[in-house]
């Protein structure tokens, strides 16, 4: 086998290798790498995580219906005022593939429409840099929470369980909230 067949292979090789493990979910007990998103209404950057409690959902467009379950359930926590003292609730779009002009100008006015239709703030990944720093898999729901000290303390991914869900509410429990 010629020389540069066999580099040719070994490099496709170590790339297929290092995009397996580039979508990985954040471990349990890691630190989140620190990235910002947009927020939707008032056009300004934000950190996650920072030095409060985050629950961050994450999807693009083909990823909505993969959490009704848990919409369901954490609904019902994160709508309780003395819940959000605890922890915050951040709802990401990942709107990467949409960050072309004149494409991005109509998403973001559909984004401003479903947070006043649901009383929410939404922030939006424009360049994918939430999902390529922590490791998501393209189309897929995730939920992480992470504790003020940006440590995972759950991550799921795609439809969660209902042992997942179980999981997150006692990690919600554990930080103090209010789960019934």
């Amino acid at each position: 086998m010629p020389h540069r067949t066999r580099a040719g292979i070994a490099i496709v090789v170590a790339a297929a290798g290092l995009a397996a493990t580039a979508w990985a979910l954040p471990t349990v007990g890691g630190a989140l790498p620190r990235v910002e998103v947009d927020d939707v209404a008032a056009g300004a950057k934000r950190p996650l995580p920072d030095a409060h409690p985050v629950l961050v959902m994450y999807e693009d467009k083909d990823a909505q219906k993969h959490n009704e379950r848990a919409r369901q359930v954490l609904g019902k926590i994160t709508d309780r005022a003395e819940n959000r003292a605890r922890f915050e609730f951040v709802a990401v779009a990942d709107v990467d593939s949409w960050n072309w002009w004149p494409a991005k100008k109509y998403v973001l006015a559909d984004l401003k429409k479903i947070a006043q239709r649901e009383n929410t703030r939404l922030f939006a990944d424009w360049t994918g840099a939430v999902r390529k720093a922590w490791g998501f898999k393209p189309h897929k729901s995730v939920l992480v929470l992470a504790g003020s000290d940006g440590k995972v303390r759950f991550a799921g991914e795609g439809t969660l369980s209902e042992t997942q869900i179980t999981a997150l509410v006692s990690e919600l429990k554990a930080l103090g909230c209010t789960t019934e």
